[in-house]
C-alpha cells in the first residue's frame, strides 16, 4: 500500500506502541496521524464487506517559521521531538499534538534527534558546530554539552602528564581534551583569529599558544584562563612558536618578519629579536630536556641553531635543498630533523654542524587522487611531502605525515620504514581514492561532483553554497561545494601517538 497526502518529502515515519497508528512527517511541517481504518460510511456494514485500509484521521501543522529538518519519537510515552532548521527543538505529546516545550539550541539546524530508551534524556547534534547536547526535558536541564571545532584544526600537544589533549583550529578556539573520557573539558575563545600553534611547558599546568590575530597567550589550565598576553613591537601573524624546557621564554615566528620574537614568561617584555635569517620563519622548536637550543627554519632554505641564553647562533645555519615544512628536534637536543617540499627528510648534528643522515619519503607516502582529477593517484604531483614530523620518546624513531593519506614509522638507526598507517578508507574525502574509473568521466567533468539532491537540499544552503568562490577549501565547511580533502596537520607523541586530519 502507498500512502499519499504529504505536500513536501516525509523525513520521518512512526508507529505507536501499539502499532495501530502510524505518524509521518514532512519537510514543510505537516504531521498526519494514519490508522487501519474503514471508509467513511461503512461503520455499519459487516466486517467481510468492509473495505480497510490506512487512512488519515487527523492532520496538524507546527506553524514554525523555518524548515522541518529532523524528528524522534518515544512510543512508551507518546513524546514526538521535532528540531529545525533554526536551531529550534520542541516537545509534543501525541495523539492530542499538545506542545510541552519550545527551546533552542542556537541558530544552526538541529541535523539528528535521539531519545534513551527511558524517553528522560534526549540528544541534538549539530553538524555545522559539530555540537553535541543532551536535554533532560522533565527538569528542563541540559545533561552533557560538547561541541567541537567547526573548521581545520592546525596543531595538538599532550599535556605534560598525558591526561590531556589540547587542539587548536582556524575558527580561533582551544579545546582541552580528555584523553579517558573524551569529553571537552574547556574551551578558549579569546583568539580573535586562527590559532596556529599550541605547545606546553615541562614543568606546571602552563599552556602557550599563538595567533594570526597577532598575540602569543599562556594559559593556566587549573583555573582555565588566560594569564599572559606577548605582543611585539608591529603587528605581526604568528604562525610558530617554541618554549623553552623551563617555561621561562616563549619565541614567536611570523610569515611578515625575518625576525623571531622572544618574551620572557614572569615579566610579559619582549627580551630580544633573533635576526639571521633572509626569509619568513616557518617553524620553530626546542629540545624535551633541559636545553636553551633553539631551531628555527625560514623560506631563505636555511635551519639556524640558537643559544637563547647566550643570544647567539651556535653553529653556520644548515643549507638545505628546498624549503622546511616542519622542524623538529631530537629531545636530548643534539640533532633536528627538517622535513622539506622536496619530499626528504634531513638529519643534522648540531654539535658538529653536519647533516647525519637523510630519508627519502616521495615512495612511501600513500597518494590519493582526487574525484575531478583525470589521471590515477601514481601521476599524481599532490602530496609528495611531509608537512608534520615529530620524534619517539627515546629519539630512535620519526613520525611524518602531511597533505595525503598515509602516516610514515621510520627506524632512524637503519634509515627503514617499520610501519605505514592509513588515515582513512573513506572515499566521501577527496585524496582517499587510488585508480581512475573512466566510466565516472565526462567531458564535464566526474559524474560523483553531480548535485543529485535538487530540491531536496534547502534553499539556504544552497544559495549559500552558489556564493562561494570557485575552489575555496577553506572556510563555512558546511556551504562549501567541494569535498573536504584528506591531510593530516598534526602529530604528537608522548608514549601512543596522535594526529589530527581533516
Amino acid at each position: 500500500m502507498t500512502l499519499a497526502g504529504h505536500k513536501d518529502y516525509v523525513i520521518r515515519a512512526f508507529f505507536d506502541a501499539n502499532q495501530e497508528m502510524i505518524y509521518t512527517i514532512s519537510k514543510d511541517g505537516a504531521i498526519f496521524r494514519w490508522e487501519y481504518t474503514e471508509r467513511p460510511g461503512e461503520e455499519e456494514l459487516p466486517e467481510d464487506q468492509k473495505h480497510m485500509s490506512w487512512r488519515i484521521i487527523a492532520k496538524n501543522y507546527f506553524c514554525a517559521e523555518a524548515k522541518t529538518r529532523c524528528a524522534a519519537f518515544h512510543p512508551g510515552s507518546n513524546l514526538l521531538i521535532v528540531g529545525f532548521t533554526n536551531g529550534e527543538f520542541r516537545l509534543y505529546e501525541l495523539p492530542s499534538f499538545t506542545m510541552i516545550q519550545q527551546l533552542s539550541m542556537g541558530s544552526n539546524a538541529i541535523n539528528t534527534i535521539s531519545i534513551n530508551p527511558s524517553g528522560e534524556w534526549i540528544a541534538f547534534g549539530s553538524k555545522k558546530l559539530g555540537q553535541l547536547l543532551v536535554y533532560e526535558w522533565q527538569s528542563e536541564s541540559y545533561i552533557l554539552r560538547q561541541q567541537g571545532h567547526f573548521d581545520s584544526m592546525n596543531d595538538i600537544a599532550y599535556s605534560p602528564d598525558g591526561s590531556r589533549i589540547v587542539s587548536a583550529s582556524d575558527d580561533g578556539k582551544i579545546k582541552i581534551w580528555d584523553i579517558v573520557s573524551g569529553f571537552c573539558l574547556a574551551t578558549f575563545e579569546e583568539h580573535t583569529s586562527s590559532v596556529t600553534g599550541v605547545v606546553f611547558a615541562k614543568k606546571g599546568q602552563v599552556m602557550f599558544s599563538s595567533s594570526l590575530d597577532g598575540t602569543v597567550r599562556a594559559w593556566d589550565l587549573i583555573r582555565f584562563r588566560n594569564f599572559r598576553t606577548f605582543t611585539s613591537t608591529e603587528r605581526l601573524q604568528f604562525s610558530c612558536l617554541a618554549v623553552d624546557s623551563s617555561g621561562e621564554i616563549v619565541c614567536a615566528g611570523s610569515l611578515d618578519d625575518f625576525k623571531i620574537q622572544v618574551w620572557s614568561v614572569q615579566t610579559a617584555q619582549l627580551l630580544d629579536q633573533l635576526a639571521g635569517h633572509e626569509g619568513p620563519i616557518s617553524c620553530l622548536t626546542f629540545g624535551a630536556e633541559a636545553s636553551s637550543m633553539l631551531a628555527s627554519a625560514s623560506w631563505d632554505k636555511t635551519i639556524r641553531v640558537w643559544d637563547i641564553f647566550g643570544r647567539s647562533q651556535t653553529s653556520e645555519p644548515f643549507e638545505v635543498v628546498s624549503e622546511c615544512l616542519s622542524l623538529a628536534m631530537r629531545p636530548d637536543s643534539k640533532e633536528v630533523a627538517a622535513a622539506t617540499l622536496d619530499g626528504n627528510i634531513s638529519f643534522w648534528d648540531i654539535e658538529n654542524g653536519k647533516q647525519v643522515r637523510q630519508i627519502d619519503g616521495k615512495r612511501d607516502i600513500i597518494r590519493g587522487r582526487y574525484l575531478e582529477d583525470r589521471f590515477t593517484s601514481q601521476n599524481s604531483a599532490r602530496g609528495k611531502h611531509f608537512s608534520t614530523i615529530c620524534y619517539s620518546f627515546d629519539g630512535l624513531s620519526l613520525v611524518a605525515a602531511g597533505n595525503n593519506n598515509s602516516i610514515c614509522l621510520y627506524d632512524l638507526p637503519n634509515e627503514v620504514l617499520l610501519k605505514r598507517f592509513t588515515v582513512s578508507l573513506n572515499m566521501q574525502l577527496n585524496g582517499t581514492l587510488q585508480f581512475l574509473n573512466s566510466k565516472n568521466m565526462t567531458e564535464a567533468g566526474a559524474l560523483d561532483l553531480i548535485d543529485e539532491d535538487g530540491d531536496f537540499s534547502d534553499v539556504e544552503d544552497r544559495r549559500r553554497t552558489d556564493a562561494m568562490l570557485p575552489g575555496s577549501n577553506r572556510g563555512d565547511i558546511s556551504a562549501r561545494s567541494t569535498r573536504p580533502e584528506i591531510r593530516v596537520t598534526s602529530l604528537s607523541s608522548l608514549i601512543h601517538l596522535i594526529w589530527t586530519w581533516m
